[in-house]
């Protein structure tokens, strides 16, 4: 399968994907919002129109703005035909009227008219497409893609739960997105090198994935078909009863051990005695002895950091004292010299002291360590991991053809070797091991041109013929 094809199969699957949901919430709005009087099916010709126009209007050597001012020029005339078709069917198309009952319709204020819904709708359909054009086609893309659609219909499945309402062809259209999600995602990955449409079985993998989309579509209509409301009640009725049943059972078992053991007698109790009488309150004049409580704690931290200083105090003095006799004794012992370092002991204290601190952060540290949250591993690009599955092949081929790696070889090691052994494709080997060694041991994302030409270097790399099955 090439590359244009693939990039058509991608587009289509993840366009069937964003259909399904968008349907099912134009449904939703139509019924809720407007009884029944939006086009759904021609608000929905915005999607793939914006994106086949775009794609063409991509093709003109125009600027940005240009460009931007004819795609929305285009939005505009077909929102006027979806205008004249809505008000006006069989109507003359230069007749004013019908577009000042539309234009009249925008222009509500008192509540939200069908014309304004078209209109809203209309623009977020163009601009979904032409976001279409604009998607990059990864696996990655192509996930997220999933992800939002899955939460987009909980989010409409949940709505039209409370509101009660039967919507038509739900259930084909969900399982029509995950059919369209699932080949997505699979091709994706195929164009990757990593899936199954790269490998020797994927005729195989092919036939187990159509057995299992038709397998999910017929378990999804026959659960939809068979799956009754009156069915849900019976089973919930069946649960309940059994609940009471057992609870039932227990309670009696728990009732029938109670009654084996003889109960006390009951006893008299002593009488309560009296409560003291409540003193009553202090004279006025007494709160004027009273301490204020913001008095004491500032007592209190005064009083603590005084003793606090002269702890410090005393233990400077002890220290300064033991210092100066040593270095009496030292200086009076033969062939010793002894240089006095003034603030040396201060250093040695605040070293002491940031050690202490250190022990303790890292004390606390490992205390909070189980509440701390985890840190997410960034997990590699589909680009990072092309590039090293190619390098792995490329050293599998070098090996078995006659240039194993040793262990203790680096890349830019390994590359000398493989250039003595093969001259003439000495340039592919660094172009690979070049990108290989950016991205294992670097920060750097390659382009989705630097892929395709380490792509085509490894697949013009694996033709050559190695003139000698020995390494040189």
């Amino acid at each position: 399968m090439n590359q244009v094809r693939q990039r058509d199969i991608l587009f289509l699957a993840i366009a069937g994907a964003e259909a399904c949901w968008i349907y099912i919430a134009l449904l939703l709005l139509d019924v809720k919002a407007a009884g029944g009087a939006l086009p759904i099916l021609g608000l929905l010709s915005f999607y793939p129109l914006a994106f086949v126009l775009g794609k063409a209007i991509l093709r003109l050597p125009w600027g940005k703005i240009r460009l931007f001012l004819l795609n929305w020029m285009l939005w505009f005339v077909w929102f006027l035909a979806l205008a004249k078709h809505y008000a006006a069917p069989f109507g003359n198309p230069l007749e004013p009227a019908w577009l000042q009952s539309f234009a009249t319709g925008i222009l509500q204020v008192s509540n939200f008219s069908s014309q304004q819904l078209i209109l809203v709708c209309s623009i977020l359909l163009w601009w979904l497409g032409g976001r279409l054009l604009r998607l990059r086609l990864d696996f990655s893309t192509s996930l997220t893609e999933f992800q939002f659609g899955v939460a987009i219909l909980l989010i409409l499945f949940f709505f039209e739960s409370m509101w009660n309402l039967d919507l038509p062809g739900l259930v084909p259209t969900t399982m029509a997105f995950f059919v369209f999600s699932f080949a997505g995602t699979a091709i994706t990955h195929a164009r990757e090198g990593g899936g199954w449409l790269s490998g020797p079985f994927r005729s195989w993998w092919m036939s187990l994935l159509i057995f299992t989309i038709l397998f999910i579509l017929i378990g999804g209509i026959l659960i939809g078909a068979l799956v009754k409301p009156d069915l849900l009640r019976l089973i919930l009725s069946v649960l309940t009863t059994i609940w009471y049943f057992i609870w039932d059972l227990i309670f009696r078992v728990v009732s029938f051990l109670a009654n084996l053991f003889s109960s006390d007698e009951p006893m008299s109790l002593p009488a309560r005695p009296s409560m003291p009488p409540v003193p009553g309150e202090p004279p006025a004049w007494t709160k004027l002895f009273q301490i204020p409580e913001w008095v004491r704690r500032v007592g209190s931290f005064v009083m603590v950091s005084i003793w606090l200083i002269l702890i410090l105090a005393a233990i400077w003095s002890v220290s300064s004292q033991i210092i100066q006799w040593l270095r009496q004794r030292l200086e009076s012992m033969n062939e010793v010299e002894v240089e006095p370092m003034s603030g040396a002991f201060l250093d040695d204290l605040l070293h002491l002291f940031k050690g202490l601190f250190l022990l303790a952060s890292r004390f606390f540290r490992l205390l909070f360590k189980p509440f701390r949250p985890k840190r997410r591993m960034r997990a590699g690009s589909p680009e990072i991991s092309s590039i090293r599955t190619i390098y792995r092949r490329m050293m599998d081929w070098a090996a078995s053809a006659g240039c194993p790696r040793n262990v203790a070889q680096t890349p830019h090691e390994y590359l000398h070797a493989l250039a003595q052994w093969l001259p003439e494709a000495g340039q592919d080997f660094a172009l690979i091991t070049n990108q290989y060694v950016l991205v294992r041991y670097g920060d750097s994302l390659p382009s989705h041109g630097t892929l395709d030409l380490v792509k085509t270097t490894w697949e013009k790399l694996r033709q050559a013929k190695p003139a000698s099955p020995s390494r040189s």
